[in-house]
């Protein structure tokens, strides 16, 4: 087929393209950092809690990495779709896409939510080589507890990534700056009170933080809007 073969004219600089995707790739370096930061910095509250508890943390953080890659992967498969559709001017597809790409990952995350709360003492016990009964208690209770905002948690992914598939570069980035804030007010106010509990409720709390936010910021997006409009028009005719 001609129209697959590169021309000279593909190969011309084009400023505005280069423009565009340096500003996204800052913006998603910035936000991966900002991440970073709020991570080391909550696990430094977690080092103050003693060996068995950071080892309990530890392997419920792998599982939890691991329970997570369904969610992850439709979300990140939601960055393609959407900017694919932008580029086809196909609003209603990106809609479409949204929408079960949502009940997928919210599937995924009811599953997976079920599965740990009865699950986890045992998984805890296997990855982290130990019996130890203060231990195993801890990291199935950041389990069972996180695991019950897992639904939450994969909506934002979804709508974190729909934005950046559209384009968006700050509004991605506010969210990231919600998670750091949040985590720093855990560690200075809530952690040094509510102790380990502090710890396991401070990411859940933050995402459903973090999902407000992007909720709004999302669904007011022209392109969303006029999406829905197109939709409403085909199931009404």
């Amino acid at each position: 087929m001609p129209e697959l073969l590169p021309q000279l004219k593909h190969f011309k600089w084009n400023k505005a393209l280069y423009a565009d995707l340096l500003e996204q790739g800052l913006a998603m370096g910035l936000m991966s950092s900002i991440v970073s930061i709020g991570s080391v910095i909550l696990q430094s509250s977690v080092n103050t809690f003693g060996a068995v508890i950071i080892s309990a943390q530890t392997a419920a953080r792998r599982i939890m990495a691991f329970a997570l890659l369904p969610m992850t992967a439709i979300s990140a498969s939601m960055t393609t779709f959407a900017s694919q559709n932008l580029g086809a001017k196909r609003p209603d597809r990106i809609v479409q896409g949204l929408r079960i790409g949502s009940r997928l990952s919210m599937s995924w995350a009811g599953f997976i939510c079920i599965f740990l709360f009865f699950a986890s003492p045992a998984l805890v016990s296997f990855l982290a080589s130990s019996t130890d009964g203060y231990l195993v208690e801890n990291g199935s209770l950041y389990l069972q507890i996180s695991s019950a905002f897992y639904p939450i948690l994969s909506l934002l992914l979804i709508y974190r990534n729909c934005l950046q598939g559209l384009g968006q570069k700050i509004l991605p980035l506010v969210s990231s700056f919600i998670e750091l804030i949040g985590k720093i007010a855990f560690v200075v106010l809530i952690i040094p009170w509510a102790g380990y509990k502090g710890v396991i409720l401070c990411e859940p709390l933050i995402w459903v933080a973090m999902t407000i936010q992007l909720y709004f910021s999302l669904f007011r997006h022209p392109l969303i809007k006029e999406g829905k409009a197109i939709l409403a028009t085909k199931l009404s005719s």
